[in-house]
C-alpha cells in the first residue's frame, strides 16, 4: 500500500511540472499548474488550454494587422 501512494505522489509530482512547463510556454501564470490537482478542474483546463486562444497567436494576429496597415502605407 505504501508504494503505491509513493508512486501516485510521484506521478502527481511529474504531471504538475509537466503542467508547469506547458503553462510557462504558452505564457500563462505557472501557478495554474496546482489547478490540475482538482480532477474536474484539470478537465476543464485541459479543455481551455486545448480549444483557447493563446497569447503568442494574439501577438502574432496583432503583428499581421500591424504590417498589413504598414504595407497598405506604402
Amino acid at each position: 500500500m505504501p508504494l503505491i501512494l509513493l508512486l501516485a505522489f510521484v506521478s502527481s509530482v511529474v504531471g504538475m511540472f509537466a503542467w508547469w512547463r506547458i503553462f510557462y510556454r504558452i505564457g500563462w501564470p505557472v501557478w495554474y499548474c496546482l489547478f490540475m490537482a482538482v480532477p474536474f478542474v484539470s478537465l476543464a483546463m485541459l479543455i481551455v488550454v486545448a480549444l483557447g486562444k493563446w497569447p503568442i497567436e494574439e501577438r502574432m494576429t496583432s503583428m499581421e494587422t500591424e504590417l498589413k496597415r504598414l504595407h497598405g502605407e506604402l
